[in-house]
């Protein structure tokens, strides 16, 4: 169960939520995106937001990104959720996450890092103000670590509320402005 009096992620600012495997940070990821259903309440600029208003605000990149392609090709996959003003911005966007050139490309052949960052990529172009990242550093090499911390800046300087859930203290060091940390109910 997860018990949080309060807590507050401010727009503006990347919000690294640590603790323990098996404390709760996907299941309020799951709630802050609307996910999952809970008891409590979650406010956006000072607006309660029904769980139905979460589903539209927010982005998520999970852990597993297969289960978020859903398209033929990675061209189509990033226009899939873009916003109108983010289109232009596709072909920088694959070139600066290193996936220039595989735009026609089926996402299921790409590697799974290349997933990964297509995930991030979407997420990027999506115009939500919630973006949730699930460990967005797996199976990504340290070249890319710094591309993807780019992107969650970008979010954050675009006022966005940015969550960041992370084992991976060298993604932590670069890209937290705060942290959250849960623990057991028993420590």
């Amino acid at each position: 169960m997860l018990d949080i009096g309060s807590a507050h992620l401010p727009a503006g600012s990347i919000t690294a939520v640590t603790g323990p495997n098996g404390v709760g940070k996907s299941t309020l990821a799951r709630i802050l995106t609307g996910l999952q259903r809970h008891e409590g309440t979650v406010m956006l600029d000072g607006r309660r937001l029904t769980r139905r208003d979460r589903l539209r605000e927010s982005a998520i990149v999970m852990q597993d990104v297969q289960r978020q392609l859903f398209t033929d090709s990675v061209t189509a996959e990033l226009a899939l959720g873009a916003t109108p003003e983010t289109v232009p911005h596709i072909t920088a966007l694959l070139s600066a996450m290193g996936l220039d050139g595989l735009g026609e490309r089926h996402p299921l052949a790409l590697s799974g890092g290349q997933q990964q960052r297509l995930v991030i990529s979407a997420a990027r172009l999506s115009g939500r103000r919630i973006v949730v990242f699930d460990e967005p550093s797996s199976g990504v090499d340290g070249r890319h670590l710094h591309s993807i911390t780019s992107i969650m800046r970008e979010l954050a300087a675009d006022g966005v509320v940015v969550m960041l859930i992370s084992h991976d203290e060298h993604l932590l060091a670069l890209a937290t402005d705060q942290r959250l940390c849960l623990r057991s109910l028993g420590d």
